[in-house]
């Protein structure tokens, strides 16, 4: 569907009908950019970043897909019974996952959540709320959540962490060299990264993509 206009909810519930949702079509053809990559530079690691509906899909393919080994999702983690929008419920989800299930199934690569505490379209106190629901899990399972686990409310509005410290948890999950870059993705995006050796030198490569097919260009960083 990239650069074509469409239909969002209509194609979502057509897909519903016979098995399958917009997210799922949208998550697989992420996965494809992957393969892409494993076939050309073979990687060592892949990462993912990305900022509202760009966030909700760094959380759900990191879920499903393995290769991703650290991942940020801005701007979207929340209580879904709070934000219940077509494309991101399916049959039974209230029963089965929500954010924080899904969160959880990224276990144990390295999850950061962000949010700012002037978040106009996903209230802070939601996030905050899903963030303890995770915690639960991580209890109840015997698994020391600061060993794969970052939550941060940051002073800003519906956006990516503006200026995040050195000393703060978001610099496990993504390279300093590839965040300079990805402050200017904009709400919607996201961006694979994938971190390789060559010569001894390390490379971050950069993809950015828009809302559902990705798109063609990426720069590397040395």
């Amino acid at each position: 569907f990239y650069g074509q206009p469409y239909d969002r909810v209509r194609m979502d519930a057509r897909l519903k009908r016979v098995g399958g949702s917009i997210t799922a079509l949208e998550v697989y053809a992420i996965t494809r950019v992957l393969d892409y990559f494993e076939a050309t530079v073979n990687p060592l690691s892949f990462g993912m970043v990305g900022c509202s509906y760009g966030g909700h899909y760094t959380l759900f393919t990191t879920a499903a897909e393995p290769r991703i080994r650290s991942a940020i999702s801005s701007s979207f983690f929340s209580d879904r019974r709070q934000y219940a929008w077509p494309d991101w419920v399916w049959r039974d989800s209230a029963a089965l996952y929500d954010d924080p299930e899904i969160a959880c199934l990224c276990y144990p690569r390295r999850l950061c959540v962000e949010t700012g505490d002037r978040d106009e379209l996903f209230a802070v106190e939601y996030s905050n709320a899903a963030t303890e629901e995770v915690m639960d899990y991580c209890k109840a399972a015997g698994i020391d959540p600061d060993s794969w686990f970052d939550s941060i409310v940051f002073p800003g509005v519906h956006e990516y962490n503006p200026d995040p410290a050195p000393g703060e948890p978001h610099w496990k999950h993504i390279p300093d060299s590839a965040y300079v870059l990805l402050r200017h993705l904009s709400d919607n995006e996201f961006a694979l990264f994938f971190a390789n050796l060559a010569d001894q030198e390390s490379e971050v490569h950069i993809e950015l993509a828009d809302l559902g097919l990705p798109a063609t260009g990426g720069v590397a960083l040395q």
